[in-house]
């Protein structure tokens, strides 16, 4: 089957024990699954962010979007995953600027424990229009 007319449709994630993400499309009336087991949270992030990107141009500039209003609306001190820019990831800490990865014309953070990666693939899913779930959601 070619993957001209596959559609992202899916991003199921475990990273808590297994390290696993999934990603589900949609061929015609078949669904396949695409496993991605990371070696470490750059890579998660960037070949996440960049399969996403590629299904649904502009998610990652809608998620910084939606990133940035999160942490403008908060009063807890909370923090950026997805900005035009490194300083804006680390506004106090510019000796941090290069655990940034740029992904899709933005920069993402990656010196975060991988409970976080949940939560960065799960605004760049909605920013895309696309379903996140956990490994665990997935029926054959």
């Amino acid at each position: 089957m070619t993957t001209a007319n596959r559609k992202l449709v899916a991003l199921h994630s475990r990273v808590l024990k297994e390290k696993r993400i999934v990603l589900r499309y949609k061929e015609g009336r078949w669904e396949t699954f695409e496993s991605l087991k990371p070696w470490n949270i750059r890579e998660a992030l960037k070949i996440s962010l960049e399969k996403i990107e590629k299904a649904a141009p502009g998610a990652i500039a809608k998620a910084a979007k939606l990133d940035d209003k999160n942490f403008m609306s908060k009063k807890l001190r909370t923090r950026r995953y997805i900005a035009e820019s490194p300083d804006l990831l680390y506004i106090e800490s510019p000796h941090l600027r290069k655990h940034a990865e740029k992904v899709g014309g933005h920069y993402v953070v990656t010196n975060i424990p991988w409970r976080d990666v949940p939560h960065i693939l799960k605004l760049v899913c909605t920013a895309a229009g696309i379903e996140y779930g956990s490994l665990s959601s997935i029926s054959f």
